[in-house]
């Protein structure tokens, strides 16, 4: 049976990109490439993942003044619900519209959960343009916890 497409698109930055642990659950998608929001009002934080203990875990907050960097892709219902359930849409992360360079309008999760977050993501350079936050993750032993 051939997979369809519904018209949602949704910029993920985290544990769901290509070569990250929970990559698996984009299976059924479409990736469309990298994407940055357009806009430099965001933060990246991390925390102690509950899921994968050992490792850090990504939110968004939209109370920055970055942009982000992270991976643009095309799902259908079917897979944006099983998103939401995994995000815990609405308890951890909400889903949000967000504009993002070239013209693109996709979904993303928010971070509005209570974690004590424990670094800063990386800044990578675009030539021309403005520091983008970008997602490294490492396990915990690996970095030192203030």
């Amino acid at each position: 049976m051939t997979q369809k497409y519904g018209a949602h698109k949704i910029f993920v930055y985290g544990t769901l990109m290509r070569g990250h642990r929970n990559h698996a659950m984009m299976e059924g998608a479409r990736f469309l490439g990298a994407a940055y929001t357009t806009s430099a009002a965001y933060s990246l934080v991390e925390f102690a993942s509950k899921s994968a203990p050992g490792h850090f875990t990504p939110g968004l907050l939209a109370d920055g003044k970055h942009m982000v960097h992270g991976e643009l892709y095309v799902v259908n219902d079917h897979l944006l619900d099983v998103l939401d359930d995994f995000e815990d849409e609405g308890t951890e992360y909400k889903r949000v519209s967000v504009d993002l360079m070239g013209g693109e309008r996709a979904w993303t999760y928010i971070f509005i959960g209570q974690r004590e977050f424990v670094a800063k993501p990386k800044f990578i350079e675009l030539s021309g343009m403005p520091k983008a936050q970008r997602w490294l993750p490492e396990v915990l032993s690996k970095k030192k916890v203030a």
